[in-house]
């Protein structure tokens, strides 16, 4: 462990971290003057995808986008553990978004309507731009 950090810091920490590497890897491939919060929908499917989750865009409207996650492996490996994912995909996420916000002057948010560690189906969740 890192001197100072507890657990829990420790694992928001490395989240945030591939936060960064994962706003950069997506602002290589995202064109500006396209719908951003779509595309963003896309890449986490893609990402999704890429990690063996199943994944899929369920809907799509001018300044958002409906994604839903049904399979997870890091669901499905911390479960085993007891523990939950939810905080460490939700600063994911949020952060992510932050540093694309931050280079592009966007305002991209993420809700979550449902998670699987609250007992749903799936993560379905909705990037959208304010």
């Amino acid at each position: 462990m890192l001197p100072g950090l507890n657990r829990d810091q420790l694992i928001m920490n490395y989240w945030e971290e591939v936060a960064k590497d994962t706003a950069e890897a997506y602002l290589r491939v995202i064109v500006p003057h396209k719908n951003i919060a779509e595309q963003i929908g896309e890449l986490m499917i893609q990402t999704s995808q890429a990690m063996g989750d199943d994944s899929k865009i369920v809907d799509v409207k001018d300044n958002h986008i409906v994604i839903e996650i049904h399979t997870c492996p890091w669901w499905e490996y911390l479960q085993k553990e007891g523990e939950s994912c939810k905080e460490g995909c939700n600063h994911w996420a949020k952060k992510t978004l932050h540093y694309i916000n931050i280079k592009l002057g966007t305002n991209i948010q993420l809700k979550n309507v449902e998670m699987l560690p609250d007992g749903h189906n799936c993560c379905r969740k909705v990037v959208y731009e304010i």
